[in-house]
């Protein structure tokens, strides 16, 4: 059954109570209180950040996933192992996929047989063009909306029963026109927005290690 989190106004939340509150609570404080609600359980040991090898594509909004990753481990060197690097982080351990967005089901399968794990212990972290900058949300069991590197691992696993934190990438309308995601999503991220994700990734960072 498919099941979604919203945070920081990413979205409609599921609880009235909580919903009508919510400016009230801290962060992980919500986090707690809608897992409890909702009856879900996150206990994820491999995160995984999406997004494109190369200079050319470090500093775009398509490769948030990423760059969430190097918030959770700055400056520290990854292992290569197959087509994917990953780092022990404490009680977690953080991949990135080697290969192309496009191509992100093989190293993640990879990552899974190569620490034994199940898709149920999988979190995925990519850019998501329908959620505002500065928010996210958490969702299970979902259809890929139309992310290339979502419907590959998607398709890899044979199932959809992981996690995904979806990092808002979206700005304002300009001129009262929505841009779509193809006209922005490989454009080089703009400092106004690196300081949003920076602080959004610092959110996140706190409710997965703490």
């Amino acid at each position: 059954m498919p099941a979604s989190l919203a945070f920081r106004q990413a979205g409609p939340f599921s609880n009235r109570k909580l919903r009508k509150n919510q400016d009230n609570y801290s962060v992980d404080t919500y986090i707690k209180l809608m897992i409890k609600q909702s009856k879900l359980s996150f206990k994820y040991k491999l995160i995984v950040g999406l997004g494109n090898p190369g200079d050319e594509y470090a500093n775009t909004y398509h490769n948030a996933g990423l760059l969430f990753l190097s918030c959770l481990a700055p400056g520290t060197r990854f292992k290569r192992v197959l087509d994917f690097a990953y780092l022990k982080n404490g009680d977690l351990i953080l991949v990135k996929p080697l290969t192309f967005m496009n191509e992100s089901g093989r190293p993640v399968l990879q990552a899974l047989k190569y620490f034994k794990l199940t898709p149920d212990k999988l979190l995925v972290a990519h850019d998501d063009s329908d959620i505002g900058i500065g928010n996210y949300k958490i969702s299970l069991g979902r259809g890929s909306a139309g992310h290339n590197g979502v419907e590959s691992i998607i398709k890899s696993l044979g199932n959809k029963d992981f996690g995904r934190l979806r990092l808002g990438i979206r700005g304002p309308e300009k001129n009262g026109k929505r841009l779509r995601a193809q006209e922005f999503v490989l454009k080089q991220i703009s400092k106004k927005d690196k300081l949003l994700l920076e602080g959004l990734f610092q959110e996140v960072k706190v409710t997965l290690t703490e």
